[in-house]
């Protein structure tokens, strides 16, 4: 009876403040998919889960957690650093409105004294995240088919040596209007780093 109870405290705390007409568990294939929150939070968004008016509530609260567990595995990984950059050919990070975004790049360093072993999915080492100037979350690359697909990569990275990962958004896969746009770049759980992007 307490296990039943507490699942149904469960239900209710995930979906307090959401307007929810029925719940249904559906298994399709023996497939799940796999979210971020803040992936998450969107899928319930555009399954109308959780209410318009909830929306910017249940945005905020998945930024809070995601900015929590960044710091989390920050401390687990306290030598490595993340930090984000451009290639010299795209330093104005300036593009036209129809150009794929390319030039971007997630450095990770080895800042201590002992080799680190790190792993990361094998098709999507690095994810990233576009927000546009009111800080709306337009897109989400780890929500990408390919993302998980694949065997996971272990390498080594030594002393002082820096891995470099560029970044590709193509503007089929969300296209951006002219303005500023926040890219927020994630290398799996060892940390993130943010570039700003202007379309023309």
């Amino acid at each position: 009876m307490k296990y039943i109870s507490a699942i149904g405290l469960g239900a209710v705390v995930i979906f307090w403040g959401a307007s929810v007409s029925a719940f249904q568990v559906h298994q399709e294939n023996a497939t799940h998919s796999l979210y971020t929150v803040s992936g998450l939070v969107e899928a319930l968004i555009t399954q109308g889960i959780i209410s318009p008016d909830r929306v910017l509530q249940a945005r905020t609260y998945a930024a809070v957690v995601e900015r929590v567990h960044a710091v989390r595995s920050h401390d687990a990984h306290p030598t490595l650093s993340i930090t984000a950059s451009q290639l010299i050919e795209h330093s104005q990070l300036t593009f036209g409105r129809y150009e794929d975004i390319k030039g971007l790049v997630l450095l990770a360093k080895n800042d201590g004294e002992a080799t680190v072993i790190l792993t990361h999915p094998e098709h999507c080492p690095v994810t990233y995240r576009i927000y546009d100037s009111e800080d709306l979350m337009l897109y989400d690359s780890a929500l990408r088919a390919a993302c998980g697909e694949g065997a996971t990569v272990r390498y080594t990275l030594a002393p002082g040596q820096v891995r470099m990962f560029e970044i590709e958004h193509r503007h089929r896969d969300q296209p951006l209007r002219s303005g500023s746009y926040r890219f927020l770049l994630y290398y799996g759980s060892y940390g993130s780093a943010t570039r700003t992007v202007t379309i023309r």
